[in-house]
């Protein structure tokens, strides 16, 4: 299995370095607290980095002491966090979308030759 070999471990490293400056770049655009959790599914060690200010510090400390409560989730509380999660996710993934496209429109507009009269 290629998640258990050094690669691996350096491919989940390279993703989550993905992930935090997606989620940087999400806030500054955005103007949103942004926070993101990623908990090893090795170790459970979970790593927490945050945009922004916001009152999300408490809440993320009691899921942080707990992490077994999360790993004891039965099926039905799984599919009911899934189903709180999906509007947020989808959220955040039209904002990413729009971004993209402004990125790509700005990247258009500097490669169009300037009109000279």
């Amino acid at each position: 299995m290629a998640e258990a070999t050094g690669g691996g471990e350096q491919q989940k490293q390279q993703r989550h370095g993905e992930l935090v400056r997606e989620a940087g770049q999400l806030a500054a655009s955005c103007g949103a607290d942004v926070t993101v959790l990623a908990v090893s599914p090795l170790s459970g060690a979970p790593r927490v980095t945050r945009f922004g200010g916001g009152g999300v510090d408490e809440v993320l400390e009691r899921a942080m002491a707990r992490p077994e409560d999360v790993a004891s989730m039965g099926p039905n509380e799984v599919v009911a966090l899934e189903e709180r999660l999906r509007p947020l996710r989808l959220l955040v993934l039209r904002r990413i979308k729009e971004e993209e496209e402004k990125a790509k429109a700005a990247a258009m507009a500097a490669d169009q030759p300037s009109a000279k009269p």
